[in-house]
Formats: C-alpha cells, structure tokens, sequence
C-alpha cells in the first residue's frame, strides 16, 4: 500500500514506519514554503493596493 505525500512523491508505510522523521521533515518543508508563498502573495497584494490608493 502506498500513500501520497503533498509534495507528489510516494513512499511504503514500511518505509515510514522506519524513519518516521523524514516524513516530519518533508511536511515541515512543504508547510514553510506555503507560508512563503502565502506571505509573498500577501506582499503582492499590498503592493498593488498601495499604488492604488497614492493615485
């Protein structure tokens, strides 16, 4: 039986009843970059707002 992970790779349970940790890790890492990408959509989005509201 395979499960997906959310960065489209797959792994065995076996696999990650060996080394839970690297799946912590691999989560970790695909949660920090969609808080970067979510803050740098924030930024865009001021960005724009504030040239908008100066005119």
């Amino acid at each position: 039986m395979l499960i997906k992970i959310h960065a489209d790779l797959t792994a065995s349970i076996s696999d990650m009843k060996r080394n839970p940790q690297a799946l912590i890790d691999s989560l970790a890492e695909d949660i920090e970059l969609g808080r970067i990408i979510e803050m740098r959509k924030g930024e865009k989005e001021g960005a724009v707002e504030v040239g908008i509201d100066e005119l």
